[in-house]
């Protein structure tokens, strides 16, 4: 393969992986996740969903009527093959519990990230399009403040049902 395609490929991945979070950030997720293979595996925020329908229910109960934003940075592609990629970044998580941004007249108060952490995506062409075939990430560092299992900041409690809450009791036990 040469440059100028490889190229082409990790341009269209970090496109994809900014698109998934600036729709998500915005709570447009019927459209998120139609960037995700039907199959996706996504196991971050102490999730461990299969497909596309359970990514869904966890957006909408994790979310809800909140504010997250998402600052993507440090990405870099490693391409595999014409249609299989590997994607790395880190992302600085903002929370807030103060309402949906959209619905508001001024700012939000965010006393900082909530969360740092490193992500992997394993991304697949699938026809003319690439797609997050699965997205795995760990917390770095989370906000003292919120004295909680990081990855249940903002989880409702469908999203809580739905999800493999074992990581969480397991932290929580040898943290307090």
């Amino acid at each position: 393969m040469d440059r100028e395609t490889e190229r082409g490929i990790e341009w269209e991945c970090e496109r994809v992986i900014r698109q998934f979070y600036h729709l998500t950030d915005h709570y447009e997720f019927d459209e998120a996740v139609k960037l995700f293979t039907e199959d996706v595996v996504w196991k971050v925020a102490g999730l461990d969903l299969k497909g596309r329908e359970q990514l869904l229910d966890a957006l909408h109960g994790g979310i809800g009527n909140d504010t997250i934003r998402h600052v993507i940075t440090n990405t870099i592609v490693t391409v595999i093959d014409e249609d299989n990629a590997d994607l790395l970044n880190y992302t600085n998580i903002y929370y807030s519990r103060e309402g949906r941004r959209d619905e508001m007249d001024g700012p939000l108060h965010f006393e900082g990230p909530h969360r740092f952490a490193d992500g992997v995506a394993t991304m697949r062409r699938v026809g003319d399009e690439w797609q997050i075939a699965a997205r795995e990430g760990g917390q770095l560092i989370f906000s003292a403040r919120t004295n909680r299992w990081p990855s249940m900041i903002g989880l409702g409690r469908r999203a809580r049902r739905n999800c493999n809450c074992i990581r969480r009791r397991n932290w929580e036990e040898n943290h307090g």
